[in-house]
């Protein structure tokens, strides 16, 4: 499966020194705004003349965001040919380049006077010579190259509706990649094999059928378990805006982060096993995608994982802080094995010779009495 680095809106408006990817944007509001979207912010486009000059080292990118409503007349330019969004008021992926395997250079003149429109992040398709260091590799849930999934998992196509709200019309929000892996059964687990310096596990946010609910599960990053409990609140209920859970809406958040590794890992290889523990009140688990840190230059220095190295930690929640256990006691002992083998060897080593000294001594002393 194709490696994809995920660009931030933040970095479209600041200057930047990526060695994959560079833009040049004009426009008269050009600071992103919290919302959410990637990393917590969008960049909306509140001039009808905003252009944007990318140029990338890949593949292609496919941008996402919300696109605007059909009054709006939702046309933008790119490299003097007119394009239409794919659907008014959606937030997922709204266009993608053609893919080429040079050097690429996109002129986007993008037009909304209402801040509709905007720009959550891009996903650029990497090459043989993109490099990667500083950059942020996004993995889609349905990778199964990267991801093995264990129990009870739905992989089911992620979409619904924000209600329309006095004079804002309804908005279709979409997954990542459309999907998400959905489990509410105690036991399901994940494993994620990546060479990198950092990670996150992110999602939807579970939707409130009830009015609060929970989740409990455990992160176990090369071994060492860490247990997190979160509960999930509708405004009114017993909270404040300034003391709500983390959801306080009936609907499903993007762009929820379940885990982050919270201290820079050693560059090398490492496995995350995501275990859920107990959900109640309703409350599911949706994983959309996975990031990482890489630790290597480009996708030719990317290392190879096998299945097989996979440690299914699901079965036996650790410690929080300790590592998993090494190997049972009743697993056979090499050392041993080794030892019976060679001792043995020398025993059957000394009878044959020992007998062979016997034999000869006996056929002298007969050729001894017969002369």
């Amino acid at each position: 499966m194709s490696v994809a680095i995920v660009i931030d809106d933040v970095f479209i408006s600041q200057p930047n020194f990526s060695q994959a990817w560079n833009f040049e944007y004009k426009a008269t509001v050009r600071q992103s705004e919290k919302g959410e979207g990637f990393n917590g912010s969008v960049l909306p486009i509140y001039n009808s003349d905003a252009s944007l000059r990318y140029r990338f080292v890949g593949l292609s990118t496919a941008f996402f965001g919300s696109t605007p409503p059909p009054e709006e007349s939702p046309i933008f330019t790119i490299n003097g040919v007119n394009h239409s969004f794919p659907k008014a008021r959606t937030r997922g992926q709204w266009y993608i380049t053609p893919e080429s395997e040079s050097s690429n250079t996109f002129e986007f003149k993008l037009g909304s006077d209402l801040g509709s429109l905007n720009v959550d992040y891009l996903l650029l398709t990497v090459a043989n010579g993109t490099l990667l260091t500083g950059e942020t590799i996004m993995v889609d849930d349905s990778d199964a190259l990267e991801i093995q999934w264990n129990g009870s998992w739905e992989e089911q196509p992620t979409n619904f509706t924000i209600p329309a709200e006095e004079e804002i019309p309804p908005m279709i929000v979409f997954a990542h990649g459309n999907g998400t892996h959905v489990t509410s059964t105690a036991g399901a687990s994940f494993t994620f094999q990546f060479a990198g310096s950092s990670a996150t596990i992110a999602g939807f946010s579970p939707p409130l059928t009830e009015h609060s609910s929970f989740l409990a599960f455990q992160t176990i990053v090369d071994g060492v378990g860490d247990t997190q409990n979160l509960s999930f609140q509708a405004l009114g209920v017993g909270s404040t805006d300034d003391q709500a859970p983390p959801t306080t809406s009936f609907f499903p958040t993007p762009h929820f982060v379940y885990y982050q590794t919270k201290t820079p890992l050693d560059p090398g290889k490492h496995n995350i096993t995501f275990v859920l523990l107990e959900a109640g009140g309703g409350a599911t688990v949706k994983i959309d995608y996975l990031t990482y840190t890489p630790s290597f230059r480009t996708i030719m220095d990317k290392p190879v994982f096998s299945s097989t190295s996979i440690t299914n930690s699901s079965e036996d929640p650790i410690p929080n802080g300790e590592s998993s256990p090494g190997p049972s006691s009743k697993s056979p002992n090499l050392g041993a094995i080794v030892g019976g083998v060679v001792g043995g060897v020398v025993f059957c080593a000394m009878l044959v010779f020992g007998f062979v000294d016997v034999a000869e001594k006996s056929v002298k002393r007969t050729l001894s009495e017969c002369l």
